[in-house]
């Protein structure tokens, strides 16, 4: 039997989904969208589909010298992007929500993967060697997972390249990993422990907002798809309503409707945002906001990214806002046993302030430096 180590469970499914990828669909991949009207421009790039907060503290950094030299992407977010670089799509999106219906897919990570995987994509491995010659046998692999896997990958990249790319356009080292589909425990990109952080600050944070006041923002989360991660508005609320009383400040609830919940009598950015995006909206008003409340969710990276003090709900995995250090944020872990006036003051004074990876829920996660994918990828250098 062959050493099943996480690195060779992981080389395994990529030889056996890169094997199913060149078989024959036997089902009709999804039809791709009509061409983008941009699509004859030379330089656009495969859009991000992951999750919002590996967006801001990763992607973001990374892709900005490729947009510095005149090339542009689809985002779902393109508020955070440098001005003129990243243009809105939404018939692609939406498309692309289509086929995560389908093959019932999630965003993970920086793109998207499924949401269940194979119980058993294989049943053995075996190495035997013969002579000067050696092989690795796979038992009984899950043919109908990795069929799925290979349909699943091969729609999301047509999808991209009928709808995007330029024929005479040379392929980049973003397009498959940004377009691949993959498992939890076999991301499509090397995971970085640390941040890269943006050059500039997202165009809408300097708008002023005339209608917008120094404030205490909250967000409560709401999604039927992770009730478990709701925000306990009930035991939130008064500290809020006790935070902003002590800054002598109004409050504002974002987020959109559908992913949260709006106070009644708290006015939200979603009702007040009116021609402008959300998100555009939005980033005007953290330039006036003086204390966040936010869950473990995108809006917390991204107020880190933007300085704002921010306080958590809580932190369930180690090491996960560690990796926002390079942004100087400033953002701490409510502490329900002591006075929320004493936690505002110290974090508004602080410079930077990030919560103690190891009072986590789970420290050991897999963002710890020690353990899961970080030192998977590292132990693959050392090797």
């Amino acid at each position: 039997m062959l050493d099943a180590t996480p690195a060779t469970k992981i080389a395994i499914h990529r030889l056996l989904a890169e094997f199913y990828r060149r078989e024959p669909s036997a089902e009709m991949v999804e039809p791709a969208p009509p061409r983008h009207p941009l699509a004859d421009e030379y330089a656009i790039l495969p859009p991000y589909l992951g999750e919002f907060g590996f967006e801001v503290r990763y992607f973001l950094g990374a892709i900005e010298p490729w947009l510095r030299n005149g090339w542009m992407i689809p985002a779902r977010r393109p508020e955070l992007y440098p001005a003129g670089s990243a243009f809105a799509d939404a018939d692609f999106f939406s498309h692309i929500d289509r086929l995560k219906q389908r093959f019932r897919c999630t965003e993970v990570l920086f793109n998207i993967s499924f949401a269940t995987t194979s119980p058993q994509p294989w049943r053995a491995m075996t190495a035997a060697r013969r002579g000067e010659t050696s092989a690795v046998t796979i038992d009984a692999p899950d043919e109908a997972f990795y069929r799925r896997l290979a349909d699943a990958e091969r729609s999301v990249r047509r999808c991209v390249k009928s709808r995007y790319f330029h024929p005479h356009r040379l392929q980049t080292a973003w397009d498959c990993p940004l377009t691949a589909v993959h498992v939890p425990w076999a991301p499509s990109m090397a995971f970085p422990v640390n941040s890269v952080v943006p050059t500039y600050k997202p165009a809408g944070f300097s708008v002023d907002l005339p209608s917008v006041v120094p404030h205490v923002g909250v967000q409560f989360r709401n999604m039927a798809m992770k009730a478990e991660r709701n925000s306990d508005a009930g035991r939130l609320l008064p500290l809020v309503r006790a935070a902003a009383a002590h800054l002598h400040l109004p409050i504002v609830c974002y987020g959109h409707p559908e992913g949260t919940r709006a106070i009644p009598g708290i006015p939200s950015t979603s009702e007040q945002s009116g021609s402008m995006s959300l998100l555009e909206f939005e980033l005007g008003s953290l330039a006036k906001c003086r204390l966040l409340f936010a869950p473990e969710s995108g809006i917390a990276n991204l107020a880190g990214w933007l300085q704002v003090p921010t306080l958590l709900e809580g932190q369930q995995l180690g090491y996960e806002y560690e990796c926002l250090r390079p942004f100087n944020p400033r953002i701490d872990v409510i502490d329900y046993s002591a006075g929320i006036e004493e936690q505002v003051n110290r974090l508004i004074a602080a410079e930077v302030r990030l919560p103690n990876p190891e009072n986590a829920l789970s420290p050991k996660s897999f963002l710890h430096p020690d353990v899961g994918l970080p030192a998977l990828f590292r132990d693959d250098f050392d090797q």
